[in-house]
């Protein structure tokens, strides 16, 4: 395709969006919408997710691990012995 084709379609594409109202509020305005409603919507920091530990035999490192889970305050572990 040689450039004065290219410049030719380019001038339909733009006449057209300008024509119609609908295709600029598509083009423009609904991706900043949906910008400020997935940066509202979305929250990536898990807080308190409920984690299940099954121990089949309590030694110290279970026991560690287990604190250590209590302590973070990412995870709200529940201890289900075997």
């Amino acid at each position: 395709m040689n450039a004065q084709r290219l410049r030719g379609l380019i001038r339909k594409e733009f006449l057209q969006i300008l024509r119609d109202p609908s295709a600029i509020a598509i083009a423009f305005v609904m991706p900043v919408l949906l910008l400020f409603l997935f940066g509202y919507g979305v929250s990536l920091d898990a807080r308190q997710v409920p984690v299940a530990v099954v121990v089949d035999q309590p030694t110290g490192e279970t026991s560690a691990f287990i604190g250590g889970l209590r302590q973070s305050p990412y995870f709200s572990p529940t201890l289900y012995p075997d």
